[in-house]
């Protein structure tokens, strides 16, 4: 019997109305893959607790989440801050090897299709708009949407993110 290994997905925020909904970040490449998830993980005393998911609304790296037992914001309120988790066992469409958050990407080289190596992952910035992910370029800082016309994978081992840049995006930003 193969062993259930927990993947990191996201970290609930806060309740969101008075239902017993919760507000989440979704840490994932694609979060949709999330949209069909039934169950969920957080945990609790060095084991993780399962949380039956009765709806899920996905919308970009964000989500509204309401759990079978949670009936109102003191509840919900009780999970804030706590982190998500899926199982292999229960969702084996996520794996470690294509999963990864935003801190794990920095420090690592971005290699374009196009243009190859173009320089070291600085910061990632999460804004309402865009997740945008900085690097430096010819001694200029360069924002790159996390999107997934543009960032076609993601090696762990060699520490990489292959990238397909829209045409003109690096001179956009090497302009005096």
């Amino acid at each position: 019997m193969a062993t259930v290994q927990y993947i990191q997905v996201g970290k609930l925020q806060k309740a969101h109305g008075l239902k017993g909904e919760l507000q989440a970040s979704i840490d994932l490449y694609d979060p949709d893959i999330l949209a069909e998830a039934t169950v969920l993980f957080v945990e609790v005393k060095n084991a993780y607790a399962p949380y039956f998911v009765e709806s899920i609304k996905i919308n970009g790296s964000k989500a509204i989440i309401l759990f079978d037992e949670m009936k109102d914001v003191n509840q919900a309120n009780t999970l804030r801050g706590q982190i998500l988790y899926v199982s292999t066992e229960h969702f084996p469409a996520i794996q470690e090897d294509e999963s990864w958050q935003y801190d794990d990407i920095i420090g690592f080289t971005i290699i374009d299709k196009i243009h190859g190596k173009l320089g070291i992952i600085e910061d990632v910035f999460e804004t309402t708009g865009q997740d945008l992910i900085a690097m430096i370029y010819k001694e200029k800082e360069v924002l790159i949407p996390i999107v997934d016309q543009i960032i076609l994978k993601v090696n762990k081992k060699a520490k990489s993110l292959d990238v397909q840049l829209p045409d003109g995006l690096l001179e956009l930003y090497l302009q005096e």
